[in-house]
């Protein structure tokens, strides 16, 4: 029998060591609350690569089209993205109010002041736009990346079409593919960083957290074809 038989998929692995990792919380209690810094350690490593992985396929998807396609496709693509988020934002705030995640949790909340941003709807539009890209990657702010992207997206195709010199396309799409191979390698200790941040989880806040989390879930176990 091969050893390909025994193969565990990471969307398991993940589970399991999600299990694992609230057992060991709330056996061991609030003692095993550092190793949530492996947790950490491993989202800080997703994150860095997220938007410049971003950038990379927006500016690619947008730098393949010529310039007249992208008149055409404008519209069509803005309509897309609009009618996508819409879609995604109400099947999530459906599953929210099916599964109710986080009901029966009693965390109690530190005292804080909680005030409005003060910003107009101007201001908020004008934040959109990137002053500097490079703080925008490193603050991690996915809209100034995209605007940014969708404007260096287009002058790569009108450069490329009048130049006839792909080289800034081609390499975008060598740093595409880099990125994804380095997330791809994160990605493979995604079980230990998840397994260490539901150790900290249920041994900050013990059994109350079991039935909830379950909810969550839950409809990971169902059979898939």
């Amino acid at each position: 029998m091969s050893a390909s038989k025994f193969s565990i998929s990471l969307t398991n692995q993940i589970l399991l060591a999600t299990v694992i990792g609230l057992a060991l919380g709330v056996i061991v209690g609030p003692a095993i609350e550092p190793i949530g810094s492996l947790g950490t350690i491993f989202l800080n490593l997703v994150m860095m690569g997220v938007p410049i992985v971003i950038l990379g396929a927006v500016t690619e998807a947008v730098g393949q089209l010529s310039p007249g396609q992208l008149g055409k496709m404008g519209a069509r693509l803005f309509t897309m993205f609009f009618l996508s988020t819409v879609i995604a934002a109400v099947i999530g705030v459906f599953f929210a109010l099916l599964i109710q995640p986080g009901i029966g949790v009693n965390v109690e909340a530190a005292a804080t002041n909680i005030t409005g941003h003060g910003k107009s709807f101007t201001d908020i539009i004008t934040s959109f736009f990137p002053k500097n890209i490079i703080a925008a990657l490193g603050n991690g702010d996915m809209m100034q990346v995209i605007i940014f992207a969708l404007f260096f997206g287009v002058a790569t195709s009108v450069y490329m079409h009048k130049s006839g010199d792909d080289k800034v396309l081609e390499l975008v799409k060598s740093l595409n593919k880099t990125i994804l191979t380095l997330i791809g390698f994160v990605m493979k200790i995604a079980p230990i960083g998840v397994g260490a941040l539901m150790a900290k989880v249920a041994g900050s806040t013990g059994l109350a957290v079991l039935l909830p989390l379950g909810n969550i879930y839950s409809p990971y176990l169902l059979p898939r074809h």
